[in-house]
């Protein structure tokens, strides 16, 4: 298959098949069950018990699933906080088809799903003993997850699912592929727009118009994507193509001004972070440019690696990363990094420069080994890996940047 390819023309054909969908989901935003409602319709997004038909599953529908599950484990429990992955994984498996022999089980990777919630640990806890306003000031934010920003490997080639010996094999594949991408960035989106809500009922005061406003183009960006209703993968036949892509262009419409009005909504977060650093609350301003670059990292790599050249071009990420010679201006006696003791980078080396530890002991490490670091010990006293000299906020806050500039997705 060609690395991209663009919309064809999806001719009719005579195959007699199902096509089932996803059942359309209602707009609660109006009900006093809409936080329940919206989480439902997020995850709804990887459900699959509608993929059910009478007598056992043939291995079209295996392979079928096997993708679903590969996905679901690759691409969206990454985006979660570790805290909240055994509760997807558990609904997720519940959802599987009920007819699923054991071997199917171990097909469709079942087991390595358990695995990951028995091996599951608990994400950052508040700290104890502090007030609300006294876990503020020690940087226990809601929003803020003190981990490091996951480097995602490229994913694995997509094969054609359609051999090329069957009628409209291209058109039945590019469905296919219109579909998943979709589900993708559907599923992100939901993501992105839970973030970002939280981010912004903990910024400005809660009568601010600007404030206000993005709540709101938050509240209809999420109102855009529970409107999206895509097709099952399964049985798709030739006849159906045309209907099929037609109802996906709207749900990409609905898609694509979900993205809008998201950052649209996402100014407001600059605007505060700026109001953050001109009254020194530069730890809290810091945290919040690294929330925002984790969730365009992921929305980046999910871009980048997107099959249809069309939603590439609308969902492009810009980037202007260019690194320089790297000026060696701290403790040179060693060459490794103290934490994970592999080589730092040598003088006049093009490389993203190493963290220094510039507030004690002027070591080198490697940016996301220190983070790593300082991160498994928010919660308590930070120290240096070396020296072991209390460091605080104002640090990791300049660390995050640091790390912030090497991604540069703001």
């Amino acid at each position: 298959m060609a690395d991209s390819h663009e919309s064809t023309v999806l001719p009719s054909g005579q195959a007699d098949a199902m096509l089932s969908s996803v059942p359309e989901r209602p707009n609660t935003h109006n009900s006093s069950d809409y936080p329940q409602a919206l989480e439902s319709a997020r995850f709804s997004v990887w459900r699959i018990p509608y993929l059910t038909r009478e007598g056992p599953l043939g291995h079209t529908n295996i392979d079928g699933i096997l993708r679903f599950v590969e996905a679901f484990v690759s691409e969206y429990l990454p985006s979660l906080p570790e805290n909240q992955r055994g509760d997807s994984i558990e609904e997720f498996a519940y959802n599987l088809p009920t007819d699923l022999t054991i071997e199917d089980q171990a097909t469709v990777g079942l087991p390595r799903a358990i695995e990951l919630l028995s091996s599951d640990e608990d994400g950052p806890m508040p700290m104890e003993g502090l007030d609300d306003d006294a876990a503020r000031r020690a940087g226990n934010f809601p929003w803020f997850a003190p981990s490091t920003i996951i480097t995602r490997d490229p994913p694995s080639p997509v094969v054609p699912f359609y051999d090329p010996d069957i009628e409209g094999a291209a058109a039945l594949n590019e469905i296919r592929i219109w579909v998943r991408e979709l589900f993708s960035l559907n599923s992100l989106f939901f993501d992105i727009q839970a973030q970002m809500s939280s981010m912004v009922r903990d910024m400005g005061a809660s009568d601010d118009p600007l404030r206000l406003n993005a709540q709101r183009l938050l509240d209809e960006a999420v109102d855009d994507l529970i409107q999206v209703s895509l097709p099952s993968l399964f049985e798709l036949s030739l006849d159906k193509v045309q209907p099929r892509a037609e109802s996906l262009a709207d749900a990409e419409r609905h898609v694509v001004t979900a993205k809008e009005k998201l950052f649209l909504a996402e100014a407001y977060l600059v605007t505060q972070e700026a109001l953050l650093l001109a009254s020194g609350d530069e730890f809290k301003a810091h945290a919040s440019r690294y929330e925002r670059t984790r969730y365009r990292d992921h929305l980046r790599w999910l871009v980048s690696n997107l099959q249809t050249a069309r939603l590439r071009g609308i969902f492009i990420c810009s980037s202007s990363t260019e690194l320089e010679p790297v000026t060696r201006s701290y403790d040179t006696s060693e060459d490794s990094c103290p934490v994970c003791r592999e080589d730092l980078p040598e003088e006049g080396e093009i490389a993203h420069p190493p963290a220094v530890s510039f507030a004690c002991c002027n070591k080198g490490f490697h940016v996301d080994c220190l983070l790593e670091w300082l991160f498994e010990n928010f919660s308590e006293d930070m120290d240096c890996p070396m020296c072991r000299k209390e460091l605080d906020l104002d640090f990791l806050g300049a660390l995050m940047e640091q790390k912030v500039q090497e991604l540069q997705c703001l």
